[in-house]
Order: C-alpha cells, then structure tokens, then sequence
C-alpha cells in the first residue's frame, strides 16, 4: 500500500485461538522519506468471523510476454476450489458480478493467458467453499516482461523492490554523468545477464530529456576507494 494516493481495500484474516477480548491496533511508518509525512486515514473497517479461509499466494513463474504460472498454497482448512481475476494494476478491484460469474477452479496454480505484453496485472484470488461462503480475496501483481527480475531500477525508480542505490550526478547538463553501484548491492545479479538500465527524468527538471538529447550507456568494473 505504500505510496498510493487512492484508497485501497485490503483484507486480512487471523486465527484466534483463545477465547477472550482483543485489541485491533493500526499503525504505519513515517519516515519522511517523500520530504513532509504522509497522512492516511483508515474507513470501513469490519470483522466478521469466517469460515472460508483464503489461500496463501506464492511466486509467479513461467512469465513470457503473455502468459505467467500463478501458485497458492491451500490455507489448511480443507477448501479444494478457488476463484481468480487477474486485471490490469491500473483497473478497479474485481466487482461482486466479475467474482459471479468467475468459474471454480480446482488446483493450486493456473497459466494465465492473453496478457499484453510489458504490462503489471495483479491477480485476485479467493478460496470458494459455496456459493454462498468465500474466503477472503488476496492479491499480487506481476510483471509479464520475463526479463524484469534481471533489471537495475536506479535513481527515482518506481519498482521498490528492484532498488538500488545509485551514486552519480543530475543529468541536467547532457554532457555525461557516472553512476556507481555498489557491488554488495548487486550480489542478487551473479551470473545473470543485465538487459537494461532505466534511468527517470525527475520532476521539476530543469531541462527535458528527448530524442534530440541520446545516451549512450557503456559499462564496466571499477575499483572505488
């Protein structure tokens, strides 16, 4: 949920295993690493007790530029069939008539087909015990470039989890810049092959970036002290 500026729905489910009064505690990390704190609010909250318990989703493999292998673990409690939509990560969660007329599926992974290619999906998943009783939807996204677990997202990057620190300076001037990375940050690429670099114009630049501006990208080991 980090860094959206639209309200999310998320659900979580917790197996309580005494009897007794509980406490629901909310909290959130403000770091300032985005310059002044972030606010955010928390509205319709329930807790319901459930009797359908959602699966555990795992990696997406097997991803080319139009399919990907979604896999999930089976909570435990004896649920066989599930229900899944997977949409653009851009579109609206799955509404009550797209999870209607989803059809039960037995089994713990599925290939998803007819996907764009270079785009972020985000499957929703929940285990169907009936028709009147389903667990909870969890949710992940993914990517359908089968390269992108082997990129370097560098400066102002929006994929987190493919970070890395990079050391160098503003590319205002057109001339040239370097960029080190650290070898410690990178031991995640041994033996992989680097496809690409992206680099990200930063917002209120004083200078664009197009085509009349190339770059050239040329790479190699160095010793820093």
């Amino acid at each position: 949920m980090n860094l959206k500026t639209t309200w999310q729905t998320r659900s979580l489910q917790a197996a309580i295993t005494t009897a007794g009064n509980y406490k629901l505690v909310m909290f959130w990390s403000n770091d300032s690493g985005g310059g002044a704190q972030p606010p955010a609010a928390v509205d319709n909250l329930s807790i319901v007790k459930i009797s359908c318990y959602a699966p555990t989703l795992g990696d997406f493999t097997e991803i080319t530029t139009g399919t990907a292998k979604a896999n999930w673990t089976a909570s435990g409690h004896g649920e066989t069939q599930y229900q899944y939509i997977a949409k653009r990560q851009t579109a609206s969660a799955p509404t009550a008539a797209e999870w209607a007329a989803a059809t039960p599926y037995t089994g713990t992974n599925v290939v998803l087909n007819g996907l764009d290619a270079y785009e972020y999906y985000t499957l929703y998943l929940r285990s169907y015990c009936t028709v009147d009783d389903q667990s909870p939807v969890v949710s992940a996204s993914f990517n359908t470039n089968p390269f992108l677990p082997e990129e370097i997202i560098a400066a102002n990057g929006t994929a987190t989890n493919n970070y890395v620190p990079i050391y160098g300076n503003y590319m205002d001037d057109p001339i040239g810049m370097q960029s080190i990375y650290p070898a410690s940050m990178l031991t995640e690429l041994v033996g992989k092959t680097i496809n690409g670099l992206h680099y990200f114009v930063a917002s209120g630049s004083g200078s664009s970036w197009g085509d009349t501006k190339p770059m050239k990208v040329k790479m190699k080991v160095v010793t820093e002290s």
